[in-house]
């Protein structure tokens, strides 16, 4: 799924949940949602003068002292943009 296909998937769902559901649908939407979110690459916190990097979802390090850690954030599954 590309970040565009996530995104219109959050929309449609968002329009749906407002025709009268009930709470174990609307759980599960809101879940639903949440993942596809983070499908949706994010850039990493970084910190001048170091080369570590923190997820910007949960926080967890996801770039030490040598490389990235890889595509996604292994605590909370964000997918991670390490493009410049």
């Amino acid at each position: 799924m590309t970040e565009k296909e996530a995104i219109e998937a959050i929309e449609v769902i968002k329009r749906l949940i407002g025709v009268s559901p009930s709470e174990r649908i609307v759980s599960a939407v809101n879940e639903a949602i949440s993942a596809l979110e983070k499908q949706i690459p994010e850039k990493p916190i970084t910190y001048k003068g170091t080369n570590r990097a923190d997820c910007p979802v949960c926080g967890a390090m996801v770039r030490g002292i040598k490389e990235p850690f890889g595509d996604w954030c292994s605590k909370c599954g964000q997918a991670l943009d390490w493009s410049d």
